[in-house]
């Protein structure tokens, strides 16, 4: 299993910062932010994919990707695209996307790929555009690796985005702010269908907040990187595990399986759009093996 490098928890969300990377918080923290718009890199116009299965790889992706960004002008037929970040759902929109937003240091965007069955993202800030892109791949895939049940063999991390450059195509940055979520509990007599919305707390955990939250109370899930969830709804808590499927939209698609004190169940199905989840019902309410 790959090993987490000693990297810091980041600012917005689960934005890792190396150590030399300190700075890059203090410059954050006085003003300072990083690029406002990027440029589709001559590997997304082409749609090559710089992609990772192991360490090695990442090393080497992190080289032929700086290459890229640094002599453009080398590739035949190549002409730059510059975008800015609202037009970029991904990055403007979601927690790990906006990092790339938040730092004068370069920060790199690594996603699981194939992203529709390989749950994995991960930014990365670094001393230089190379560290930041094999830092960005490792941990993409070391959050693979800690996958339960794990990533099937033909996932790997593939690099999407360093410092201004975009190294993907333009479907590859789509993000929904809100998916569709489900809430069904038989012991407490619960089917709803909701929206889910991504944040992140001051402490890197991820939380989902459900809308229009019944009873007009809060309705959010906290999900460690453990995969350790925790439910509040309605003033009841709901405690239990996540299980990652992979993307939708740039959304995880996601399963909840959680248990309230009195020994109730509940199941939190999130990124199956209704026509999906009529047909995966079944599958997707049957408790997991412990």
């Amino acid at each position: 299993m790959l090993k987490r490098p000693p990297f810091l928890l980041g600012l917005v969300v689960a934005a890792l910062l190396t150590s030399g990377c300190s700075s890059a918080r203090n410059q954050a923290d006085s003003g300072e932010r990083g690029p406002r718009s990027f440029i589709y890199a001559p590997a997304a116009a082409g749609g090559a994919s710089l992609r990772a299965a192991s360490e090695s790889d990442a090393a080497e992706v992190a080289r032929t990707a700086e290459r890229i960004a640094e002599a453009p002008h080398l590739v035949p037929g190549y002409r730059p695209r510059r975008v800015e970040s609202a037009a970029i759902p991904l990055i403007h929109d979601s927690p790990e996307g906006r990092a790339l937003a938040l730092f004068p240091a370069p920060v790199a965007l690594a996603e699981g790929d194939p992203a529709e069955r390989c749950a994995a993202r991960a930014a990365v800030a670094g001393r230089d555009l190379r560290g930041s892109i094999e830092g960005a791949l490792n941990i993409c895939l070391a959050q693979l690796a800690e996958l339960s049940p794990p990533a099937g063999p033909e996932c790997g991390c593939r690099l999407l985005a360093a410092g201004d450059k975009l190294f993907a195509p333009p479907a590859a940055f789509r993000y929904a702010p809100g998916i569709s979520a489900r809430v069904v509990s038989r012991g407490a007599g619960l089917d709803l269908t909701l929206v889910a919305e991504e944040r992140y707390d001051a402490d890197g955990e991820r939380v989902l907040l459900l809308r229009p939250a019944p009873g007009g109370g809060e309705a959010a899930a906290r999900i460690g990187e453990d995969g350790t969830a925790t439910l509040v709804l309605d003033g009841r808590t709901w405690k239990g595990r996540a299980i990652a499927e992979g993307f939708e939209r740039g959304r995880r698609r996601e399963r909840l399986y959680l248990t309230r004190e009195d020994g109730a169940r509940l199941a939190l199905i999130v990124g199956w759009e209704p026509v999906a989840y009529a047909m995966e019902r079944d599958r997707l309410l049957t408790w997991p093996a412990s």
